[in-house]
């Protein structure tokens, strides 16, 4: 069979929130309506931009800082417990090795991210079930821009018909499918080890 590529997104796909306490805590420790930490620290501009890769992280936590109207030691301390509720799916992450040791089949890892993404991927050991992983910050585009799609597939060396996607994001699914990737809106209700591998073989 030809050479063919398998990309995963990280985060929503192989690394998820499941306990959201610790960013509830932070809610009601601040006087907050439930939810509004999380729309601060993913839904500011300075977000977008960190993951562009064009904001310094010190003027990230500057911004949550000044959002959110605490103090620079409260802000390194709600930042550190904002990712404690997520957890790798390592049946998922084991099912990419699966793939990655089968010589016919080149695994990669795209994901809208900032730089510190590859720090979790050290520490999850998650890494080297990867021929290749680009990261948005380290490019300076973010998905569904075509040129991130681009990017995987040139670290790949494969064309876009040879590749299959999985996000759970619709935008980006879709930004992969007008390129001319196969792609997989990833859910909870989807089996994605058996469509990736009914896609393969």
């Amino acid at each position: 069979m030809r050479e063919k590529g398998v990309i995963f997104d990280w985060g929503g796909v192989l690394d998820r929130t499941v306990d959201y306490s610790y960013r509830i805590a932070w809610d009601h420790r601040l006087g907050r309506e439930p939810g509004t930490v999380e729309r601060t620290v993913h839904g500011i501009e300075a977000w977008r931009l960190l993951q562009l890769g064009s904001l310094a992280e010190d003027d990230y936590r500057a911004a949550v800082r000044e959002a959110l109207a605490i103090s620079a030691e409260e802000t390194m301390q709600l930042l550190g417990d904002f990712y404690q509720g997520d957890q790798v799916d390592t049946s998922l992450l084991n099912f990419v090795r699966s793939l990655h040791a089968h010589s016919e089949v080149r695994t990669g890892l795209l994901s809208n991210n900032a730089h510190f993404l590859h720090k979790r991927l050290d520490e999850t050991r998650a890494r080297d079930a990867f021929d290749a992983v680009v990261v948005s910050a380290d490019i300076g585009a973010m998905k569904p821009d075509p040129a991130t799609y681009q990017a995987v597939l040139q670290a790949l060396d494969l064309p876009a018909e040879q590749c299959i996607f999985i996000d759970d994001s619709p935008a980006n699914v879709a930004g992969a499918r007008s390129i001319g990737m196969a792609a997989i809106h990833f859910t909870a209700s989807v089996d994605v080890q058996t469509e990736v591998k009914g896609w393969l073989w």
